[in-house]
């Protein structure tokens, strides 16, 4: 078997993912620095950090283990004690901390994806009824951006006064929606050109992917902090996507319609769901000011973009390297009386060897782990 899944090699994979992440949020946070990383690369790498979390895999074949003496330690220690429920003198049943820790773990993420799933729905029905809009200046705007942008899929493009900002929604019927503002033609054609750039680079399915993270991994501060910054990334994705072939003049209009998309919205503050993505994701105006400098200042070749994009490439295989190359194992001192007392036959214990670790197991529960088989009574090694 050379891939496996096991409590320590998901706690490794998250830990040093979430060491990368917070390395990841300090170089994007500086403008200067993002404005030259390549858009592919950014979110090739808020993918690969996802799959990363939702899948920690072993390779047994290069995986080398790290004792933890200390903390894994007491963790294993507490997860494997056992809890009974007592009534009276009377002991009922008892089981073991970890199904307590994992019943509550797993439950809240299932409430959590099922509420999510639930407002899904229940926006999905709501928009069903909702006719789309016969503007001839919108349709003929959606006909001429796909034109231009070989877009193939079709979209949908819902005008209301209701809403109340531009944004786009779904994931298999793609629509766009429109709020009442009356638009110019300029900032209407580059406000539908943003919500179908966020379909053309999948921006709806890589958030739903983060959501998912999010939720089962509701416990994790860093995880948290870095899907909610996804959203930021996403929409300077667009941007670039959007202003890749503009010359500085058509940046200006584009920057404007930002603005008039910002003040349109005047002091509301929008709760952004899980399944929409917005023109203005966010008001604070230090994110807007960012944006803007990112917008002016991304150029599509140049020496430092190579060296920042190089270095970059290179931290992420050093991350991917240490995160499947090390894998933090609770480990235990062996104490004198742990030798001998209790005494340790071939009739009631046994060793087995796993990822390089000899584990004793005494009266069918492991007792202690050790690499060095010589700190271990003698007793049989069998296979696993």
């Amino acid at each position: 078997m050379l891939l496996d899944i096991t409590p320590y090699s998901f706690i490794s994979g998250v830990f040093v993912t979430s060491v990368f992440i917070l390395f990841f949020i300090v170089i994007f946070a500086r403008s200067a620095i993002l404005s030259k990383i390549k858009t592919k690369f950014i979110i090739f790498i808020i993918i690969a950090i996802n799959l990363r979390l939702l899948f920690p895999i072993e390779f047994l074949f290069m995986s080398e283990s790290i004792d933890s003496y200390h903390f894994l330690a007491e963790i294993n220690s507490f997860l494997n004690k056992n809890f009974y429920v007592k009534i009276g003198n009377i002991i009922h049943f008892g089981f073991k901390n970890w199904y307590i820790v994992y019943s509550i773990w797993f439950l809240c993420s299932a409430v959590l994806i099922f509420a999510r799933w639930r407002k899904y729905s229940f926006l999905c029905k709501k928009v069903k009824y909702i006719p789309p809009t016969n503007d001839k200046r919108i349709l003929d705007f959606v006909s001429q951006i796909k034109k231009a942008h070989n877009l193939k899929f079709d979209v949908i493009v819902i005008k209301d006064n209701n809403i109340k900002i531009p944004s786009e929604f779904g994931y298999f019927r793609k629509i766009i929606f429109i709020d009442g503002f009356d638009y110019s033609d300029k900032d209407l054609y580059y406000i539908l050109f943003h919500e179908l750039m966020h379909f053309k680079i999948k921006s709806n399915w890589i958030r739903l992917f983060s959501r998912i993270v999010k939720l089962i991994l509701w416990w994790n501060p860093i995880v948290i902090l870095f899907q909610n910054y996804v959203d930021y990334l996403l929409e300077l994705c667009v941007d670039s996507y959007v202003t890749n072939n503009l010359n500085e003049s058509s940046k200006a209009d584009y920057l404007t319609c930002i603005l008039n998309v910002y003040k349109s919205a005047g002091d509301t503050k929008i709760s952004i769901q899980s399944h929409i993505n917005s023109l203005v994701i966010v008001f604070e105006q230090k994110a807007l000011k960012n944006r803007f400098y990112i917008i002016a200042k991304r150029k599509r070749k140049s020496i430092m973009n190579l060296v920042i994009n190089t270095l970059l490439f290179l931290s992420f295989i050093i991350y991917i390297y240490i995160s499947f190359r090390f894998v933090f194992q609770p480990a235990y001192v062996p104490k004198p009386y742990d030798l001998y007392t209790p005494i340790f036959t071939k009739e009631n214990s046994y060793i087995i060897e796993e990822n390089g670790r000899y584990k004793l197991y005494y009266y069918g529960e492991n007792y202690m782990s050790s690499k060095n088989i010589e700190l271990l009574p003698d007793v049989p090694i069998i296979d696993k």
